[in-house]
């Protein structure tokens, strides 16, 4: 077993080409360094993993957090302008969440949004939604269009906790070609 503290995390299966009744004291002893580099080296990755996953998540929704989204939608521009594709982007904003804090509290303002990072199951596989800061949220329409996008807002705006509204502003670009529409509350 490879593992530390007692906890077994992986296992190794080692064979020699010809019988043998029992290894030798070095082999053993070299094969317990070799377990325990390994049991290292495993627990080393998990926590970069981790680390990582903090760094680049929001840790009361999930979503991306400003970080994630940063690296993401570099790539993504990066991608689509290589290729040739159109990128469309949307920036949200909870109307009156200041307002929904002062009046239930700041545990049921975190609720709606943790709640609200539900969005993502009105979105495409490839979208991605991410809590730009606050009370405010971007998506990424790899490949989308305005019209597209503008869509899954609506869609958005329909299963928005708390009956809670959001102003919303997308973006598209194509080439050089730059299309900007600005959406209003909801109401």
């Amino acid at each position: 077993p490879i593992g530390t503290k007692g906890e077994a995390v992986a296992v190794a299966t080692v064979a020699w080409p010809e019988q043998r009744a029992e290894p030798a004291r070095t082999a053993m002893e070299g094969l317990a360094l070799l377990g325990a580099d390994g049991a290292r080296a495993i627990e080393r990755s998990d926590l970069l993993a981790r680390l990582n996953q903090q760094a680049n998540r929001d840790g009361l929704t999930g979503l991306l957090n400003r970080r994630g989204w940063d690296r993401v939608l570099h790539n993504e521009v990066t991608d689509a302008h290589r290729e040739h594709r159109p990128v469309t982007l949307a920036l949200f904003d909870l109307d009156r969440f200041k307002d929904f804090n002062d009046h239930f509290g700041h545990l049921a303002g975190d609720d709606l949004l943790e709640e609200a990072a539900a969005w993502t199951r009105e979105l495409r596989s490839g979208d991605v939604l991410a809590r730009w800061g606050g009370e405010e949220f971007a998506v990424l329409f790899p490949g989308g269009n305005a019209d597209a996008a503008e869509r899954a807002l609506d869609r958005l705006r329909r299963v928005t906790p708390h009956d809670q509204r959001f102003s919303a502003g997308v973006v598209s670009a194509a080439g050089a070609r730059v299309a900007v529409t600005g959406l209003g509350d909801s109401s």
